[in-house]
């Protein structure tokens, strides 16, 4: 068992933390299917800051220091197509008819279901990544 209490995650205030049309509202709740598991996307892939690309690899792009560092936080990348790495079927069409309805690739939700940022095309996921390095602070509690 680990000494003390486990780090506490500073979000960063969410009005002009990072660029997107989706920016500081909640994210949609949708049903996806990953093998026989079928639920709502964060009771499948689990809690957390979660990447949601429309399509592909939502990782494509990313260098292996930013793979590394989405994985120490974690972040959890999710492609609405079931072939793509770390893909789920969209069971309820939701999860695209939201991402499609705001003209964005891909978005990137906090563990408290705000969306922290968007990326207009797979080409602009890294800079996503790269925003929310800059912005998420992991500091040790005092209590």
């Amino acid at each position: 068992r680990a000494a003390g209490p486990p780090p506490v995650l500073e979000f960063p205030p969410i009005a002009g933390a990072l660029p997107g049309p989706l920016t500081g509202s909640v994210a949609v709740q949708g049903r996806v299917r990953a093998g026989a598991a079928e639920g709502l996307l964060d009771d499948v892939v689990g809690p957390g800051f979660t990447l949601i690309a429309a399509a592909g690899d939502p990782l494509a792009g990313l260098d292996d220091a930013r793979r590394e560092w989405l994985a120490r936080v974690p972040v959890r990348a999710v492609s609405l197509d079931p072939a793509a790495p770390g893909g789920v079927a969209d069971a309820d069409g939701r999860l695209s008819a939201w991402l499609s309805g705001a003209g964005v690739h891909a978005a990137l939700v906090r563990p408290d279901f705000y969306v922290l940022g968007t990326a207009g095309t797979p080409a602009d996921v890294p800079a996503l990544v790269a925003a929310l390095q800059d912005h998420l602070t992991v500091t040790a509690s005092t209590t």
